[in-house]
Formats: C-alpha cells, sequence, structure tokens
C-alpha cells in the first residue's frame, strides 16, 4: 500500500476502528480513504502549481519592467500552459463510485489512479527546480525544459483520463 494510503489509514477515528471489526465494513472505509487520499493530492498538486504559476506571474512582470519583450512572451505561454494543466488537475474526475455513477471504479483502478497521480509530484518537482532557475537567469534552454515538462505532464493528465474512458467503456 502506498504511503500516502498508509498515512490516511493511521488517522482514524475510535467509531471507523470499531466498525472495521464488522463484516463488510472494512473494505468500505479503505475504499474511502483512497478517495480522500485521491482528492488530497490532487488539491495539493493544484496549490503546488499555483505556487509556480504566480512565481511565473512574477518574472512576466519582472521582464515587462526590464523590456524583454521575448522573455514576456515566452513566459506568458508557460503561464497559460500552467493554467490549464491546473484546471486539468482541479476538475479531473475524482476516485469517487457512487451508485448512480456512470464509471463504476474498483479498489485496484483506483490505487492505478492514485499512482498516477503520485507520479505527478516528481513532475511538479522538476517544473519548480526549472522555474527557480528561470528566476536566476532568464534562459531559453529554462524555458524550453518549462515547456517541454508543462507538455509532457499535460500528456500524462490526458492519459489519465484515458483510464476513465476505459472503464466506462466509452469512446
Amino acid at each position: 500500500m502506498s504511503e500516502l494510503s498508509e498515512k490516511f489509514k493511521g488517522k482514524r477515528n475510535w467509531m471507523e476502528k470499531v466498525i472495521e471489526y464488522i463484516p463488510g465494513f472494512n473494505g468500505y472505509l479503505d475504499k474511502n480513504r483512497r478517495r480522500e487520499a485521491d482528492k488530497v493530492l490532487r488539491d495539493f498538486l493544484v496549490d503546488k502549481f499555483n505556487i509556480e504559476k504566480i512565481n511565473l506571474e512574477n518574472l512576466r512582470e519582472e521582464y515587462t519592467n526590464e523590456g524583454n519583450l521575448e522573455a514576456i512572451g515566452k513566459v506568458d505561454n508557460l503561464v497559460r500552459l500552467l493554467e490549464k494543466i491546473q484546471d486539468k488537475i482541479r476538475y479531473a474526475d475524482r476516485g469517487y463510485s457512487g451508485v448512480f455513477d456512470e464509471i463504476k471504479i474498483g479498489e485496484e483502478e483506483l490505487e492505478k489512479l492514485y499512482s498516477y497521480d503520485y507520479s505527478m509530484i516528481e513532475d511538479l518537482q522538476n517544473i519548480k527546480g526549472f522555474v527557480q532557475q528561470l528566476k536566476v537567469e532568464y534562459s531559453k534552454e529554462t524555458v524550453s525544459n518549462i515547456d517541454k515538462a508543462l507538455k509532457s505532464l499535460d500528456i500524462k493528465i490526458d492519459e489519465r483520463k484515458n483510464i476513465f474512458i476505459s472503464l466506462s467503456g466509452t469512446q
């Protein structure tokens, strides 16, 4: 079981601990904790990407004040791509599967989605590092690295959406 899943499992209240002994409830509680972890992780990613978006916006303003037209346009493109990614993460299908939901997600699929989401933390760290480099000194190479990392992340988010499509059986 993943580290974040273990963290949520350890934060159970006394009622959940008692209910865990009732047949059938244990799996129900585990699913709910995974769903909660899924939401927490994605909210975390959106918040952290927002910090990098603000950093890029501040750089864009700095480049504007300096009159660096090339940098303004390139950083503006990065900001827009990052906003698009934030929206995709924020509004992506969550790991919920209610009685009337069109897409039913089992534990195995939910764990796969959770692992997929968790891998985006590494992407976040790479992007954060590149933005820090850009804060030190503007370079086309660093802008290109940020652009490539964001586009790769954008593709990863679309692939995650395809998991939901395959689960629903629709195209």
